[in-house]
């Protein structure tokens, strides 16, 4: 774990997303991580709206 409520992980992406992803946070004054987590919330957030609420109490977090 990374902290209180957060969690650490490895994403492997081809170069020229990574780099795409890069420049979009620096444009918004982000950074990477800051930029990944408001995208992964935005679609969190869309995904609930059109479809209901995410069940996530069967979800196991890695140790």
């Amino acid at each position: 774990m990374a902290g209180k409520n957060k969690v650490t992980f490895e994403v492997r992406m081809e170069e020229g997303l990574y780099k795409k992803l890069v420049a979009a946070a620096a444009r918004e004054n982000r950074t990477l991580n800051n930029h990944i987590a408001f995208l992964a919330r935005t679609n969190v957030d869309y995904t609930e709206r059109v479809h209901g609420t995410l069940d996530t109490k069967d979800v196991q977090l890695p140790e």
